[in-house]
């Protein structure tokens, strides 16, 4: 914060503020700086040191961090003299240019996309008690513990704009597409996630579930929005030593299972919907599962290899996230990374 408003600020305002984060913060504080009559001067000061200033600082910015921007801003708007818009022409580039016209380019907000983000951001703010913005919402979709084909669909699915359901009605001849082959209702993500009653849905749905619990020891929540906001949830435990690695295998098998949930709707549909016979049974559905988590514990053990270097995974982490659910001895446990053939265990069917 004192870099940008004392060395970083005149380089950010000659580039017209395109691509700074928080522009919005910093323009305010400096035209606000610039409006003081006198000097105004910074200093660091370590934190958590028992200093009383920087300690009920940092409560009031822990306040402010759980509140909207807008919420926090009583003072008076800063004066438009000191505000500085668009880009110096010394500094424009036809890179920076054109990042600025995509940056000021709205299109609006779907409404179904608004929708469905709303019903996700509140079941994840009930589920963790922590508060949730679209923006970090979508950031999460990035991260590197989700495939990036899962990304992709969990971004469809957010923007509802899979082919499915409604989707089918205006298209002449595939009307029929619109109903779920097995419910005989309209299909609809969360139908499909959710509450459709195929036999490999809910198999994997129930699976599902037990290794939640197994793995967090609390019921799972496997409602719609708690499906689609995984990438941005961390479960409700109890305080343990390895709650970052329990958050991260909820993230892995949640996303994991429900692109599985998909894959397997789109072979039904496509492939056999007019051959009920050849559709996935239970037992079929299970082996699917189980195949799909062994070959994500598979990558996770490669990704461990130091010849990655820095794009390598902690290997410490791989070992807790996926330690208890093995089908490994108890003795064993600590160290099933240098086992071979080690499998996620098979939970039990009772």
């Amino acid at each position: 914060m004192i870099e940008g408003l004392t060395e970083e600020c005149r380089k950010w305002e000659e580039s017209g503020w395109i691509d700074v984060e928080n522009a919005e913060v910093f323009r305010e504080a400096l035209a606000r700086l610039r409006a003081r009559s006198a000097r105004t001067t910074f200093q660091w000061v370590e934190g958590h040191t028992g200093v009383a200033g920087n300690e009920e600082a940092d409560k009031l910015a822990k306040k402010g961090a759980e509140m909207l921007w807008r919420e926090t801003d009583t003072l008076p708007a800063p004066k438009k003299t000191y505000l500085h818009n668009g880009a110096a022409m010394r500094a424009i580039s036809q890179r920076l240019a054109y990042r600025g016209i995509m940056t000021r380019k709205t299109e609006g907000i779907r409404p179904a996309t608004e929708r469905i983000t709303d019903r996700v951001v509140a079941a994840i703010e009930e589920q963790t008690g922590k508060r949730l913005t679209k923006s970090i919402l979508w950031k999460s979709l990035r991260h590197r513990d989700v495939a990036r084909k899962i990304s992709e669909f969990l971004w469809r699915c957010l923007h509802d704009s899979l082919k499915v359901g409604p989707y089918w009605k205006h298209v002449k001849g595939l009307e029929a597409r619109t109903m779920c082959t097995a419910c005989g209702v309209e299909e609809t993500t969360e139908h499909i996630l959710v509450e459709c009653e195929t036999p490999a849905t809910m198999e994997i749905r129930r699976l599902l579930a037990r290794i939640l619990r197994k793995r967090t020891g609390a019921a799972a929540n496997l409602s719609f929005g708690a499906l689609l906001g995984a990438t941005a949830a961390a479960p409700a435990v109890s305080p343990r030593n390895d709650a970052a690695a329990i958050a991260r295998f909820s993230k892995i098998v949640i996303t994991e299972s429900v692109y599985l949930i998909w894959k397997l709707r789109c072979e039904r549909t496509i492939e056999h919907a007019e051959n009920p016979e050849k559709w996935h049974s239970a037992s079929v559905a299970r082996a699917k599962w189980y195949a799909c988590l062994n070959r994500r514990l598979g990558l996770e053990r490669a990704l461990t290899s130091r010849r990655l270097g820095e794009k390598a995974i902690d290997r410490k982490l791989v070992e807790t996230t996926w330690s208890g659910i093995l089908n490994v001895p108890a003795k064993q446990q600590e160290h099933w990374m240098r086992l071979s053939g080690v499998l996620v265990g098979r939970l039990d069917d009772g």
